[in-house]
């Protein structure tokens, strides 16, 4: 019903607009069927030509990368009266700018076609084709995920002298994927050792952009920068660097080339009034759209470079909610956890941390003062604050609530710790957790060259149960199992992804999806364990996909490194029902475009 009433809507107008339609001889009056492409088949690059039998009627076509997505091309195609009706259509070569755009684009998916005969609107037939795209033009610079909804996952080879480079992602997808770029450091000393990972989240445009920065000399602590520029022309980005108090001081300009990008520390900026130690934010504005990812560099026990991500906030938009949810905190047992709030308005705010157990109860933790439950924050206009439990003591387990008492919400992140016998071993920056009831996370489990498994964090703030439903699927569909959960109101739960399914269930070396549906919304956190050769326990985050908010405009990864003892592993994850395709390009610093054979 839905598509007739979408032909009659354009019917008199659609057959007089469409490029390339004809005529054909054929007759087939038990209902049009396609001759031409064969069904199939791999369709050719550039202008695709659909041809069917004419059924004397009208046609309805439908050609889409995800049924039911409309995306490709869509109209109902014929005259008025039998036999007035047109038999082919040709799409592309060029595609239009917006949804439905009207080619076939060369990235090597699926395309899903439907023809219907329509007569007396009523649909006599309906035929189902699948085809293959073209391959991508420049299989030698693309990198190509033909994605399930359950996402996919590759790693750069690590040869080679070190590259800093971006990723310029595109889909063929009704919706953005979500997307991180973990990057690991392995040393060349200590038998080769897993020293960091790093996972930075794919980013979004923004034309200002405010971030934490951390640094001290004595420390080895510092605060990283890399910033894309996605326009033309080159680009000249104002700096301005703030105190933990929200005093100002301007820094000189960063340009960044036409496509280009740069990645600085924050000492690096030339910032004058930048002194150690320094708690504060760094403020990005220009005049075209940029991403950008905050990095935190600091040092383990062994004196070498260890990283985390921290967040990207644009300070022209106030955060939304209510409250915002850690759903994972550490105190004791040598691991301390630190949280970080920012306040992107010019006036003062305030407010309380609170600290709950598995069961909603309120815990108490030691943040430097004795064991408390909660914990108060007032931060400056524009001013930051930061809280470190001692990591003393018995390890306990917690979430944190940071609710407002006056003023807005504070932005904020934590960066969870692991210690090994020299000192501290990683630090991973874990974002706070917009809640959703519909989500998918990566899951990785190996056991060779690297032993790892995947944690997930889970709280249920909310005033009745929530029924969960977990369904775990391999990358290559070989495994598929469900399994239900009940949390109780204000509940919190962290395990790895082998307790949360019956014992053995789930094989030891095992990448793939897992989705969670609830009826209440959680907020969910997934973190990498890899226990290195030194047998540290390495921390990363891993993506979470809002299956109900996917990311909107273009995406880039800032941030990919390989050689020089890098590498990176990118990891996709579908927030479409349907199949498609994921593509990313690589580019240097100058905007030039970086083959796949360098990184592979």
């Amino acid at each position: 019903m839905k598509r007739i009433l979408q032909a009659l809507f354009i019917a008199t107008i659609f057959c007089l607009l469409v490029p390339g339609i004809g005529q054909a001889q054929t007759d087939c009056t038990a209902g049009a069927q396609m001759i031409t492409p064969t069904n199939g088949s791999t369709l050719p690059a550039g202008a695709v030509t659909f041809e069917w039998c004419n059924a004397n009627a009208d046609y309805f076509l439908t050609i889409e990368s995800v049924v039911g997505a409309h995306d490709i091309f869509f109209a109902f195609v014929g005259g008025i009266g039998p036999g007035a009706g047109v038999v082919s259509v040709t799409l592309g070569p060029a595609c239009a700018p917006v949804s439905p755009i009207q080619c076939i684009p060369p990235n090597g998916e699926i395309i899903h076609v439907t023809l219907d005969t329509v007569r007396s609107k009523t649909i006599l037939s309906s035929f189902q084709y699948t085809y293959t795209a073209a391959s991508p033009t420049n299989p030698d610079i693309t990198m190509t995920f033909h994605m399930p909804p359950n996402g996919a996952s590759a790693t750069t080879s690590g040869l080679g002298p070190l590259a800093v480079i971006y990723g310029q992602m595109s889909t063929s997808m009704t919706t953005n994927p979500v997307a991180i770029a973990n990057f690991g450091f392995t040393s060349g000393a200590g038998a080769g050792a897993l020293i960091t990972e790093a996972s930075v989240p794919a980013a979004t445009v923004l034309t200002a952009a405010r971030l934490f920065v951390d640094f001290n000399a004595s420390t080895g602590q510092d605060s990283g920068v890399a910033l894309v520029n996605p326009g033309a022309s080159p680009l000249s980005v104002n700096v301005i660097l703030m105190s933990q108090t929200g005093v100002a001081s301007t820094c000189p300009n960063v340009q960044v080339a036409a496509h280009g990008h740069t990645a600085l520390f924050a000492s690096q900026f030339g910032c004058p009034s930048l002194a150690s130690p320094f708690l504060g934010t760094l403020t990005f504005t220009a005049a075209g759209p940029f991403a950008a990812v905050n990095l935190r560099a600091a040092q383990n026990g062994h004196a070498e470079q260890i990283f985390s991500a921290l967040p990207v906030v644009d300070p022209t938009v106030a955060p939304a909610g209510t409250n915002l949810i850690f759903s994972q905190i550490v105190d004791g047992g040598g691991n301390p956890t630190q949280i970080l709030l920012m306040n992107t308005s010019g006036s003062p705010i305030s407010g309380i941390i609170s600290l709950f157990d598995d069961t909603g109860n309120p815990i108490a933790l030691d943040f430097g003062g004795g064991l408390v439950i909660s914990q108060p924050y007032s931060i400056s206009g524009n001013g930051v604050q930061k809280f470190s439990t001692t990591g003393q003591g018995t390890l306990k387990v917690a979430y944190a609530v940071v609710t407002p008492t006056s003023g807005q919400l504070p932005s904020g992140a934590s960066i969870f710790g692991s210690r090994g016998a020299t000192g501290v071993a990683s630090q991973a920056g874990v974002l706070n957790a917009p809640q959703t009831n519909n989500a998918r996370v990566y899951i990785e489990r190996t056991s060779a060259p690297l032993n790892r498994n995947t944690g997930i964090a889970i709280v249920n703030r909310n005033a009745s149960s929530a029924n969960v439903t977990l369904h775990l699927v391999s990358l290559d569909g070989s495994f598929d199992q469900t399994t239900s959960k009940t949390y109780s109101a204000n509940a919190h739960d962290a395990e790895f992804i082998d307790q949360f399914f019956p014992a053995g269930a789930v094989p030891v070396d095992f990448k793939g999806v897992l989705a969670i549906q609830s009826n209440q919304p959680l907020a969910i956190v997934t973190l990498r364990l890899t226990n290195n050769q030194r047998s540290e326990e390495i921390f990363s985050t891993l993506p979470v996909a809002d299956l109900n908010n996917p990311p909107l405009g273009p995406l880039f990864l800032p941030q990919v490194v390989n050689g020089g003892g890098y590498k990176t592993q990118i990891i996709v994850l579908g927030t479409s029902l349907g199949l498609g395709a994921v593509n990313i390009n690589f580019f240097d610093d100058t905007g030039g475009i970086v083959p796949l054979a360098q990184l592979l």
